[in-house]
């Protein structure tokens, strides 16, 4: 006697209840009417077994489950998805050799999210007005600070940009900006109605362009990437995990790469404090330094200095202070507003 080919699938169950989907299974073939005269059975009696519950987590008797839950919660902080030599070769050496990665924003992109560990997500919604030039008087080491915010978690944060991450600010707004359009990564393709007209292309780029950018190199033949580096997000995981040994760093304490990445300082104060000198910024600035320090020791001797050169820009000009006003923050609040960056973004893709 066989089941049908059709029967309920029993991936993901315990044994016990395998045992009962077998038992109504077999019952339901035998008493369908074409099968009661082979079969001999005039009732049903399977239906009625009470499906057994799946035991808690909690109760000793799933472990194996519960070693799979621990190893994904810390795998987030805990694994180290590529080494910083991996990375260095994929962002700073071989990012932007490759014709057939994408379009050179997407790859700023990237380079940017790997820079200073922030969500993709906040990367691609941002706005020119988040990336404030700093004036020469202020004497701070850092040429731009980003004004991060809301954030996929609604946070606001300020971020003192080092070199190569000011690079691609600077980039990105002497050479790709556009006309009436205030994303800082504007969408690359105008989009299409359902009707088949096509739209203005006024919007931020496409998280599906990173996205493929990614697979792209992943796909290479001598690709820069591990295995383990599966998408975005694992630039983001990386700084976070390359970053952990706090105190080996010189970093002021256990939350200050927590300032970079998840803190949330209010929308009035970020805004209020781009040019201040405080200790939390300069303690900022010392873990993305550090980071971008530790991806240029990581490439080899002979690269250093042409990377280094790639990533300059012409700054002699006496910057001076940028007043921005309310109502260009208040048009950027707006946009933001409309952004659903829940469902947007499949950051761990």
């Amino acid at each position: 006697m066989t089941a049908d080919e059709n029967a309920p699938l029993t991936a993901g169950l315990t044994q016990r209840q395998r045992v009962v989907q077998y038992l109504r299974t077999m019952y339901d073939w035998a008493t369908e009417p074409t099968q009661r005269a082979r079969s001999g059975v005039e009732i049903n009696i399977a239906r009625l077994l009470k499906k057994p519950k799946a035991p808690s987590l909690s109760s000793g008797k799933n472990r194996n489950q519960r070693r799979r839950i621990r190893h994904v919660a810390t795998a987030a902080f805990g694994d180290r998805y590529a080494t910083a030599a991996e990375l260095a070769s994929f962002g700073l050496v071989g990012l932007f050799d490759e014709e057939v990665i994408g379009a050179d924003e997407a790859k700023i992109a990237l380079l940017l999210q790997l820079l200073t560990g922030q969500r993709i997500s906040s990367v691609l919604t941002s706005f020119h007005i988040e990336f404030v030039r700093v004036p020469t008087s202020v004497g701070a080491p850092w040429k731009y600070v980003w004004a991060l915010g809301p954030d996929k978690m609604g946070a606001y944060r300020l971020l003192p940009l080092p070199d190569i991450a000011s690079w691609c600010v600077y980039r990105m707004k002497t050479k790709y900006a556009r006309d009436g359009n205030d994303f800082t990564f504007p969408q690359l393709k105008r989009s299409k109605t359902v009707d088949g007209v096509q739209g203005k292309a006024d919007w931020h780029m496409n998280y599906s362009t990173v996205k493929s950018a990614i697979q792209r190199v992943r796909k290479l033949d001598e690709s820069p990437l591990p295995r383990s580096y599966k998408g975005t997000h694992d630039s983001r995981r990386c700084f976070i995990s390359h970053l952990s040994e706090w105190k080996d760093l010189g970093f002021t304490d256990y939350m200050s790469v927590e300032r970079v990445t998840h803190a949330n300082e209010g929308k009035e104060t970020v805004r209020q404090k781009i040019y201040d000198m405080n200790p939390a910024l300069k303690d900022k600035f010392r873990v993305l330094k550090t980071w971008e320090d530790m991806l240029l020791d990581a490439i080899s001797d002979d690269q250093t200095d042409p990377v280094r050169w790639k990533f300059q820009f012409q700054d002699s000009e006496d910057r001076k202070q940028e007043i921005i006003s309310m109502e260009r923050w208040a048009r950027m609040d707006a946009m933001k507003a409309q952004m659903n960056f829940a469902s947007g973004y499949d950051e761990d893709d």
